[in-house]
């Protein structure tokens, strides 16, 4: 977590510049008027977008060094997750939605099965659905319920 936060922190450093440059100094020009346009006037004073990228950079080193950003996608995927499927109730939905590795096509064959040859009367009967093979099984079995 130390290495991944100094390189987010020092990777998001590297994007903060002494300024514009010769390049993009049109971007960054000031009117007549007193208006400046680029990253200027969302801050609303000249070399304020800096300070916007600093602030920003500083928050996110923050949160990820407290542990209140999270670099690892999968946790809000699985708290939202259920704990358990009915096999015999579900529709493709829910079915898509709470097993791992089975998408719309393969809950909706798991739903063609069922109507096709009635309730499921074990977890191992998946198999025989087109498209579910054993290490799926395996990988939903805690998930899996019949009632």
């Amino acid at each position: 977590m130390t290495n991944t936060l100094a390189t987010t922190c020092s990777n998001f450093h590297a994007g903060l510049d002494d300024g514009p440059t010769e390049s993009t100094q049109s971007k960054h020009q000031q009117h007549g008027s007193g208006n400046w346009t680029g990253p200027e006037r969302r801050a609303g004073v000249p070399g304020g977008g800096h300070l916007l990228k600093l602030f920003a950079m500083i928050v996110v080193c923050l949160g990820l060094a407290t542990g209140s950003v999270s670099l690892l996608a999968a946790e809000p995927a699985a708290a939202m997750q259920p704990t358990s499927v009915n096999i015999n109730a579900a529709d493709a939905a829910t079915l898509a939605a709470g097993l791992k590795g089975v998408g719309e096509a393969r809950a909706r064959e798991i739903v063609r099965y069922r109507e096709m040859y009635g309730p499921f009367a074990s977890p191992d009967e998946l198999t025989e659905v087109k498209g579910i093979g054993q290490s799926t099984l395996d990988m939903n079995r805690q998930l899996i319920t019949l009632e």
